[in-house]
């Protein structure tokens, strides 16, 4: 075929197109055509080409992007649907055999006229047409109304400070409830025979006077050394660090041992399970969830409002032979029928300070002196 030469139509075998391709796509695209010319639907323009072994290399998508363009030079295309090389970039992996990568793209392929040819059929054939279409512009409506609130959000709600994410928490200290021990404190492993250990064990026993001197023992010889006396942390969270279990029911020093190694702990500040939640741990939380009270009463009140000027500037009109409910028979209902609700739910006691089971720290600090500003936790609008 000469150069310039149209290719025939996708009724026969495109085969003898090759030879104006040869330096772009060699020999061994030949038998894939081949093997694809029984996918022609019907009497449509469809021309389905396998390029996975094109697509193994950079060099091969930015030939096929140089030489294929508009929509008649699309790699495959289903009357005005089109894939082009740029569509199949990124789906090969870089080390994939070219078994994986005639696979990966030939069921990319299939699954994209499939899905395509399966839509057009249903369109002539579907007969709730309606139904689809009133699905689809809910769904549309619905979508762009959530990012306009999304929008509204982000310019109208600012993140709570730590003064009122404090003030939050101190006003509902009954919805932070801890479900596991937090503590302040100081873990020391060493390895069993370590020198002098005996002498780190009585410092380890007034760890606020020998501070330095045990940071100096245990950068020599310690297998772990964590020491967490500023803010509380959960203990999970510190077992987790230093991969040591810590049996930690109260303030106070004590040992564990295991094949290798001894541990030394002391506990400085410790609340069990079941107390309220220690400010410097629901800081976070707190300014989360008092953000989404404020967005979620922003929105309602911008809800209201829209309704509220679209009723009084005549957007809204009802039929005459509809018949609005009182206002205030609805509000007088709904008053009693949210008294009666909270009337038949007990009341939830607020935790009452315990001083037989919250042990508090022998080296208090002030949280608000020493918090460090935050950022808001990412949440979904």
């Amino acid at each position: 075929m000469k150069d310039g030469q149209e290719c025939p139509s996708s009724q026969s075998l495109p085969v003898p197109c090759i030879q104006r391709h040869k330096g772009l796509l060699g020999p061994i695209l030949a038998p894939l055509l081949i093997m694809h010319s029984s996918f022609r639907i019907h009497h449509s323009a469809l021309l389905i080409v396998s390029v996975a072994l094109i697509l193994t290399s950079c060099d091969y998508i930015n030939k096929l992007r140089n030489h294929f363009v508009g929509a008649s030079d699309a790699v495959v295309s289903i009357g005005e649907h089109h894939l082009y090389p740029r569509d199949l970039e990124g789906l090969v992996p870089e080390n994939a055999s070219t078994a994986d990568s005639l696979a990966i793209i030939d069921d990319y392929i299939r699954t994209w006229a499939t899905d395509i040819l399966l839509y057009r059929n249903a369109q002539r054939n579907v007969v709730n047409e309606e139904e689809i279409r009133r699905l689809v512009d809910d769904y549309e409506r619905t979508i762009t109304i959530h990012y306009y609130r999304q929008n509204i959000v982000k310019e109208k709600i600012d993140v709570p400070s730590d003064d009122e994410a404090a003030d939050y928490w101190l006003s509902h200290q009954q919805d932070f409830v801890l479900t596991q021990p937090a503590v302040k404190g100081i873990v020391v492993s060493l390895p069993k025979g370590t020198d002098n250990i005996a002498q780190l064990r009585r410092k380890m026993k007034n760890p606020e006077k020998n501070i330095a001197d045990i940071e100096r023992f245990a950068l020599r010889h310690a297998i772990v050394y964590s020491l967490f006396d500023e803010e509380l942390q959960f203990l999970s969270d510190i077992e987790k660090s230093t991969n040591r279990r810590l049996p930690v029911e109260e303030v106070g020093y004590f040992e564990t041992t295991d094949s290798t190694s001894v541990n030394m702990v002391f506990i400085t500040e410790f609340v069990p399970a079941g107390s309220t939640v220690p400010l410097s741990l629901a800081i976070d939380d707190a300014r989360l969830r008092l953000y989404k009270e404020r967005k979620m009463d922003y929105l309602k009140n911008m809800d209201s409002q829209i309704y509220q000027y679209a009723l009084s500037h005549g957007e809204i009109n009802f039929n005459p032979a509809y018949q609005k409910p009182d206002t205030v028979a609805v509000t007088d209902t709904v008053a009693l029928a949210v008294a009666d609700t909270v009337a038949a739910e007990p009341a939830v006691p607020s935790p009452a300070a315990d001083s037989s089971t919250v042990r508090y720290s022998r080296y208090p600090r002030d949280f608000r002196d020493s918090r460090k500003s935050r950022k808001l936790p990412k949440c979904s609008l």
